[in-house]
C-alpha cells in the first residue's frame, strides 16, 4: 500500500515561523503551536462547518493582500502571514459571541460542563464579561423522555456538533436541525423519541452540557469531579475512557477526545459510556458461585479453580475431549481470549469452544445442539 506524503508549506504564525502538511486547517495548526483560537464547533474528527462565527484570524498573503478568515476552514499556504489576536478579528469574533450569550442561561454552578466549557473560555479571552445587547433568555424545558441523555435546549448554540457527530461519526442521523431563523433547534424527526444506538456521542463534543448523561446522578462543576484514564472492561476492544469519581464513587465514564490518546480517540458505546453503574451495583458478583444442591454459595478462588479442574478432567477421561465445551467471557481481552482457546484445543483436545460476544448469533445455537 502506497502512501502519498503531503508537502510541507512554510508560513508564521503571530510573527513566528512555522510549517505544517499542506491542507492542514489554520485552527489545528494553531494548537498544535500553542496558540488558541476561540472557537465553539470545530473537531478534528468531522468536516469543518464554521457555524460558530467565533474562530476569525487575519491572514496575509505573500503579494501583501490582506484577508479575513475563518481559521476552521482556511488550510495554511506557502509564505502566508497569521494573526490569531488583533482589533478587527477579537471585535468580530466578541460580536458573534455576544449574539449566543443574548440567550445563553447563566447557570455554571450547576452545570456538568462548568469549567471545562468553551463559551465560558472564549467569553474570559475576549473579555465580554457585559454584553451589550438585551437579554432575551430562552425558557424551554429539559427534555428527559430518554433514560440516558437528557436535552437541555436552553443552552443550545446551534453549533450543529451533535448532529455532524452522529452523521458523520457513528452513520445514524438520529439528530438534526428543525425549523429556521431564531426558531432554529435541534432534535430528532418529527420530535419522536431518541431512537439510536446511544453511544452518547452527542454528550461527549456538545461544548455547553445542552446533552447530559442522564445514567449519572451527579451534577456539579468539573473541579469537583476528579479524573482518571482507564481502559474500558467491556469488550476486547481496550478502549480509552476518563473515569470521573466524586467523594471516592465512580460518577460516570467520559469519551477523552485529547489527539493521540487511546485507540477510540473518545469514541465509547453504549456500554462504555453508560456501564459505570455495575460497579457500586449492590447485586454485583465479586466472587465465585458454586451451585451446592440447587443453591449458589460463594466459594474462593482456589476452591472453585479446584473444582473446575477435577470435573474437567473426570469428564474428558469418562467420555472423551469433545464432551468438554468452553463459553469465554466478552470481557475478556483478544491475549484472554487466545489463551482461553489454547487451553481447550492444545490441552484438553476440544475445539468445542465460542465466545459470549457471539451469543446472538445463528451459528452459536446449533453449537449448543452439539454440545
Amino acid at each position: 500500500m502506497s502512501t502519498v506524503v503531503k508537502k510541507i508549506v512554510n508560513f508564521k504564525i503571530n510573527g513566528k515561523e512555522a510549517s505544517a502538511p499542506e491542507g492542514t486547517v489554520i485552527i489545528e495548526v494553531a494548537k498544535q503551536h500553542g496558540v488558541e483560537i476561540t472557537n465553539l464547533c470545530y473537531n478534528r474528527k468531522l468536516k469543518p462547518f464554521a457555524a460558530c462565527r467565533t474562530c476569525m484570524v487575519d491572514i496575509r498573503t505573500p503579494e501583501g493582500e490582506k484577508e479575513l478568515v475563518y481559521s476552521c476552514t482556511q488550510p495554511v499556504a506557502e509564505g502566508i502571514e497569521i494573526f490569531t489576536s488583533t482589533e478587527e478579528t477579537d471585535r468580530y469574533n466578541g460580536a458573534c459571541l455576544e449574539m449566543l450569550l443574548v440567550e445563553h442561561p447563566l447557570d455554571c454552578p450547576i452545570c456538568d460542563k462548568s469549567g471545562v466549557c468553551p463559551l465560558q473560555d472564549n467569553t474570559e479571552a475576549l473579555q465580554l464579561a457585559n454584553g451589550r445587547f438585551e437579554i432575551q433568555r430562552r425558557n424551554e424545558p429539559s427534555d428527559k423522555s430518554n433514560p440516558l441523555i437528557e436535552f437541555y435546549l436552553n443552552r443550545c448554540i446551534m453549533c450543529g456538533l451533535c448532529v455532524r457527530a452522529c452523521d458523520e461519526i457513528q452513520g445514524v442521523q438520529a439528530l438534526d436541525f428543525h425549523q429556521r431563523g431564531m426558531k432554529t433547534t435541534i432534535g430528532t424527526a418529527n420530535q419522536e423519541p431518541l431512537d439510536c444506538e446511544f453511544c452518547g456521542q452527542c454528550i461527549t463534543v456538545c461544548p455547553t452540557g445542552a446533552l447530559m448523561d442522564m445514567s449519572s446522578q451527579e451534577r456539579g462543576l468539573a473541579a469537583l469531579f476528579s479524573k482518571n484514564h482507564s481502559t474500558c472492561g467491556y469488550c476486547s476492544w481496550g478502549c480509552t475512557i476518563q473515569v470521573e469519581t466524586k467523594k471516592n464513587r465512580v460518577a460516570r465514564f467520559v469519551g477523552d477526545e485529547t489527539n493521540g490518546l487511546g485507540i477510540n480517540e473518545g469514541n465509547l458505546c453504549a456500554k462504555g459510556r453508560f456501564g459505570h453503574g455495575i460497579i457500586h451495583n449492590e447485586n454485583r458478583i465479586k466472587s465465585p458461585l458454586m451451585n451446592v444442591g440447587g443453591t449458589f454459595k460463594e466459594v474462593g478462588w482456589d476452591e472453585a479453580i479446584k473444582t473446575i479442574v477435577e470435573r474437567v478432567q473426570a469428564t474428558i477421561n469418562r467420555s472423551g475431549p469433545e464432551t468438554v465445551a468452553g463459553i469465554g467471557g466478552e470481557k475478556l481481552t483478544n491475549e484472554e481470549s487466545y489463551l482461553f482457546q489454547k487451553l481447550f484445543r492444545g490441552v484438553y483436545g476440544s475445539n468445542q469452544i465460542t465466545n459470549l460476544a457471539h451469543m446472538r448469533a445463528p451459528y452459536v445455537n446449533q453449537f449448543m445442539i452439539r454440545c
